[in-house]
């Protein structure tokens, strides 16, 4: 079924499918949670190796993400909350805080801040 998460992220990451393996059938079956988790996990991936396209493409993915989460509908908000971001800041540490406060868009800064001072 396609969701506003899943239709903004494939019109705007037109290579999310790679999150699935590689497999455009796969990608049309997976959840909005499930994606917004491999999103997550490729965005950790990228900020390690650190390149400048991967940060580019980080703050590219961060900016649809802002996109969403700029919506008024609380599910994509608690979805973009409770799996993306908690995604991001499971493998937070101290010598990656920083790059990720600078790449956040202000709104998901704010929550980013947020869900780590209340967890």
């Amino acid at each position: 079924m396609d969701t506003k998460i899943s239709n903004t992220i494939r019109q705007w990451i037109p290579d999310a499918y790679m999150l699935a393996g590689g497999n455009v059938e796969a990608y049309g079956t997976l959840s909005d949670y499930q994606l917004l988790r491999n999103i997550s996990f490729s965005c950790l991936s990228k900020l390690d190796r650190a390149t400048a396209k991967d940060i580019d493409d980080v703050a590219r993915i961060l900016k649809v993400i802002n996109l969403l989460y700029q919506s008024d509908n609380q599910y994509i908000k608690h979805a973009i909350d409770n799996v993306f971001i908690k995604g991001i800041i499971t493998a937070q540490s101290t010598h990656n805080f920083e790059r990720h406060l600078t790449i956040f868009p202000p709104a998901l800064k704010h929550r980013y801040l947020k869900i780590i001072f209340n967890n």
